[in-house]
């Protein structure tokens, strides 16, 4: 007969847990649960919400507030002496006596434009207000009426950088043609009264320099019509000097000579700044708190000893 088999005492084991180990640690913390975390340290994670909250709203409350002042402006009609060019194709033939000495080019909207980006009229707007010692205040000694000793002096190229990074903003509608300007200062009525300037001497130069313009056509008109004899010619001459004659009288007398002033500049509501915003720096800051908070939690945890069954 087959001898009985005995049973097998079955020897309980262990599990050896992965803590045991580096890599088992890791391995943990991997599978370690969100809601565990926070059931276990919501505290830590909302002090760090209302610490991270409070202080990013103090630090808003601290900075310094920048106020933005507007001017809406339209422009203005074009004036006739800025067609030269096209209307001395008129002419036919004789077109070519106008070629050399009639400007034309780009509607006087993109000049306006382009003039008041230039670096020359940044430069010449800061130089005539005597702007330097208020952009750089923290160098100007009000009370000696002079530059601090000891720092350096800043030029008019310094003011310009400050004017084009910092200070103005140009943008405009293609749809409509509305040209905003904006600039941006600490100071609400210097930033109303600069935007305001701004536009009454941009209007000043380009009207300056139209009459200036119009003044050469004159002469080169007039020397054209004393060099030739041709009546024809005469008599197409004599009416785009006419032509000129009326432009620059009407740029004389036109004080919004390159835009229209739609809407002044005025001081803006001392409770609007643009900068700092208050509200999103603290939702950020409450934000930011919460996943300092959490990441405390996590490292909390990850710091308890192990624990181990009875070997």
């Amino acid at each position: 007969m087959d001898k009985q088999r005995e049973p097998v005492e079955m020897t309980p084991g262990y599990f050896v847990p992965a803590e045991a180990s580096p890599s088992g640690r890791v391995a943990n913390a991997a599978n370690l649960d969100l809601f565990r975390l926070l059931r276990t340290g919501w505290w830590i994670v909302m002090l760090g919400v209302g610490l991270g909250g409070l202080g990013a709203f103090l630090v808003a409350k601290a900075s310094e507030r920048i106020y933005e002042a507007t001017v809406l402006l339209a422009p203005a009609e074009e004036n006739a002496g800025s067609g030269l060019a096209s209307l001395s194709s008129q002419l036919g033939g004789v077109g070519f006596l106008l070629d050399a000495g009639v400007t034309g080019g780009a509607s006087l909207q993109d000049r306006a434009l382009a003039t008041l980006k230039s670096r020359g009229f940044s430069a010449r707007f800061i130089d005539e207000n005597g702007l330097l010692p208020i952009l750089f205040s923290d160098r100007w000694d009000a009370a000696a009426g002079e530059w601090q000793s000891g720092t350096s002096v800043p030029s008019l190229d310094d003011g310009v950088e400050i004017m084009e990074r910092r200070l103005r903003k140009v943008s405009v509608d293609r749809q409509t043609g509305i040209t905003t300007l904006a600039i941006r200062w600490a100071d609400r009525q210097l930033a109303a009264d600069w935007a305001n300037a701004m536009i009454d001497s941009l209007n000043l130069v380009l009207r300056e320099s139209a009459v200036a313009e119009f003044n050469r056509n004159i002469d080169y008109l007039n020397r054209q019509m004393e060099n030739t004899s041709v009546v024809a010619v005469r008599e197409s001459l004599s009416n785009l000097l006419e032509e000129q004659i009326k432009s620059a009288m009407i740029a004389n007398v036109s004080s919004e000579y390159a835009f229209r002033i739609l809407d002044r500049a005025v001081p803006p509501d001392p409770k609007r700044p643009i900068r700092p915003r208050t509200a999103l720096l603290t939702a950020v800051g409450l934000l930011l708190g919460g996943l300092l908070g959490l990441g405390m939690v996590w490292v909390r945890q990850m710091s308890k000893p192990s624990s181990t069954a009875p070997g």
